[in-house]
């Protein structure tokens, strides 16, 4: 690995091309060079702030500095400040309601909170001890006279860089912990294979407080392409959105699947064609199960880029990368692939040996962009970072997706091990549903949950399928026990933050 620190990455573009627009947002534009200014005034503020010896930030323990910014150049500058300060960041999503927030600064302890005006007033009202520092009064304000010393390589690549917070089991945050070492080897990974060049225009559709997002951002640096922060109302008008992409040229679409199968679903593309295969080059799908109908159809409007399938977690950010070079049917799952140069993937069954082709067992992953465990957690660290049965000594990190391998050596998704349930005394993943129901309908969006109580499997849709003709349907594709009790259509699935269905919810409406 040729970076042992992510403001590397930054350092060495403002070395090669300092004068190049990387940085684009609703509010403007920034070079490289002016990103790094930007960073290092705002390193300088933190450590001003904190009463730190500047000439020590390197040997210290790093603290945890939260923002409350949305996706954009405020929200890079101050990703970066935080890390030339020697700290590490935590993106808070401006949306959550205080409380939430509340909640998640208890276990992170923030010496700092980083706002800037859009949502200053929020931050102000937030329950918190430390200090609310706002990205505009750190600009205009003249820059500390005092110079920061450059990290150096040793002190830096296992050290804490981020925490970012999922909803957990249970529903209480999760703080998942990554060092400099583990992100760098996914972003240059995940640039890589994605085939990110210095031309491109990276459409940025993820939050910073969702690991694509952070992907996106450190892969486009590590290229020295132009990362595109895109409006999120866009993602609710997929006309306009397609206009977006035409317009900015936008090259590379790495994007949650609900994100990419919007616009196949109302077929949003008609009248940009041929705009759309002269400037995309990669479009890749990832963050839940994807409809393979709704991939395969824009495949055939839109045939030009290539199409991937990725996968990742908030505790191991990017591991496969499939792309779909053989065709695939619509009621077929997408392969996960293969996994990326730095990462060993193991299949272990319940009895903890190793799965063969075909069969199935859960996803163990190693190598050095695994996670540092759960902040402030260490029951929850337990059970997730395990030491591997079939090479004792190595930390794996558990993922708890069910997969298999098929003939091609290629890794299938089966189901997540809390979307299995016994119905009808059968065995019966979730996901397969779905995916069944998916393949009738181009418009079809599904989720299906499982009430214990009553043993009935509930499918919430979106789509054109009446619920009687529905029925009849799956009974064509799935057998008897896995058609669902109960239909309830819907005209929007809720999503969480991350843009995934929010399954939580529909249990709360439902059960």
């Amino acid at each position: 690995m040729e970076f042992k620190r992510l403001t590397e990455l930054l350092d060495k573009a403002v070395t090669d091309v300092p004068e190049k627009i990387g940085f684009v947002d609703e509010d403007g534009t920034k070079t490289y060079r002016q990103m790094q200014e930007e960073s290092l005034k705002i390193a300088k503020a933190i450590v001003r702030t904190t009463g730190e010896d500047p000439a020590a930030i390197g040997e210290k323990d790093p603290q945890p500095v939260a923002t409350l910014i949305e996706a954009g150049n405020d929200l890079a500058a101050c990703m970066h400040g935080i890390l030339y300060a020697g700290d590490y960041y935590s993106c808070i999503d401006e949306t959550m309601p205080n409380e939430r927030i509340e909640k998640i600064f208890e276990t992170l302890e923030p010496v700092i909170l980083l706002t800037n005006r859009e949502t200053e007033a929020k931050a102000r009202e937030i329950h918190f001890d430390g200090y609310v520092m706002v990205y505009e009064d750190i600009m205009e304000k003249e820059e500390e006279a005092f110079e920061l010393p450059m990290i150096v390589e040793e002190e830096v690549s296992h050290k804490l860089a981020s925490v970012v917070f999922t909803s957990g089991s249970t529903g209480n945050p999760k703080g998942v912990m990554q060092g400099h070492n583990g992100i760098l080897y996914c972003s240059i990974a995940n640039r890589d294979d994605v085939q990110v060049i210095f031309s491109d225009h990276v459409g940025n559709q993820s939050p910073m407080y969702y690991v694509m997002g952070v992907l996106n951002l450190f892969f486009s640096i590590a290229a020295e392409a132009t990362c595109y922060f895109m409006p999120k109302e866009l993602f609710s008008q997929p006309g306009e959105l397609v206009k977006y992409l035409a317009e900015n040229q936008i090259s590379v679409m790495d994007w949650v699947a609900s994100a990419v199968t919007v616009i196949s679903r109302f077929s949003a593309w008609e009248g940009y064609e041929e705009e759309l295969n002269n400037c995309i080059r990669q479009i890749v799908f990832a963050g839940d199960v994807a409809s393979t109908k709704l991939i395969n159809k824009m495949k055939k409007a839109v045939p030009g880029p290539r199409y991937s399938q990725g996968y990742g977690a908030s505790e191991f950010f990017y591991t496969f990368l499939y792309p779909m070079e053989r065709e695939i049917a619509d009621d077929e799952r997408v392969p996960l692939g293969y996994p990326a140069e730095f990462v060993t993937a193991y299949i272990i069954k319940d009895d903890g040996t190793e799965a063969q082709v075909g069969e199935e067992g859960q996803l163990c992953l190693a190598g050095p962009g695994i996670g540092l465990g759960y902040l402030k957690d260490e029951a929850s660290t337990a059970e997730k970072y395990q030491d591997n049965p079939l090479k004792p000594g190595e930390t794996i990190y558990c993922t708890g997706d069910i997969v298999e391998k098929n003939e091609y050596g290629e890794v299938i998704f089966k189901s997540r091990r809390d979307f299995m349930i016994k119905h009808m005394g059968h065995r019966v993943e979730l996901g397969e549903i779905e995916l069944a129901a998916c393949a009738l309908d181009d418009r079809m969006q599904c989720a299906c949950i499982f009430n214990k109580d009553t043993e009935h499997i509930i499918m919430c849709y979106v789509g054109a399928l009446e619920e009687k003709e529905l029925r009849e349907k799956l009974k064509e594709k799935v057998p008897r026990h896995m058609v669902p009790n109960r239909f309830v259509r819907m005209d929007n699935l809720p999503l969480n933050q991350n843009n995934k269905v929010d399954r939580k919810k529909l249990e709360e409406l439902y059960f």
